[in-house]
């Protein structure tokens, strides 16, 4: 069902659950996502994805920073996850491939960047707006 949900707050809750396996992989999780965005979308389906998401992200850095941010375009909301990985950005884009049908529940998609140094951005990106049941 949906609902109207801050999503700096959702980001924290699930952030907040991530710690110990963050600091497991000696890495640190930073929420920036701006806050007083306001979603509209099914709660459970968008923590699921997003922790989803962030544990792969997890599993595929050691030391280093992994910073969540967002980017709102019209009725588009884009959750991008950044860090300076040790792996490639096609093996995170292959162990990110599964989460697709989750992404798809929220009209949404995800995709894998890499830039000139070597930063890998995660973009988990959906409709933010009312849809018809």
């Amino acid at each position: 069902m949906e609902q109207q949900i801050e999503l700096q707050q959702l980001t924290s809750f699930v952030t907040k659950g991530l710690i110990s396996e963050a600091c497991s992989r000696k890495s640190l999780l930073v929420n920036n996502v701006t806050p007083g965005i306001i979603v509209h979308a099914d709660r459970e389906a968008l923590a699921e994805t997003l922790t989803d998401v962030l544990t792969k992200t997890i599993c595929h850095t050691e030391s280093n920073c992994i910073r969540i941010e967002s980017i709102a375009y019209d009725n588009i909301i884009s959750l991008v996850i950044k860090q300076t990985g040790l792996c490639s950005s096609s093996s995170i884009a292959i162990s990110m491939a599964p989460l697709q049908p989750l992404a798809d529940k929220l009209g949404g998609s995800i995709s894998v960047v890499t830039d000139n140094n070597s930063r890998i951005t995660v973009a988990l990106s959906f409709y933010n707006g009312l849809r018809a049941a």
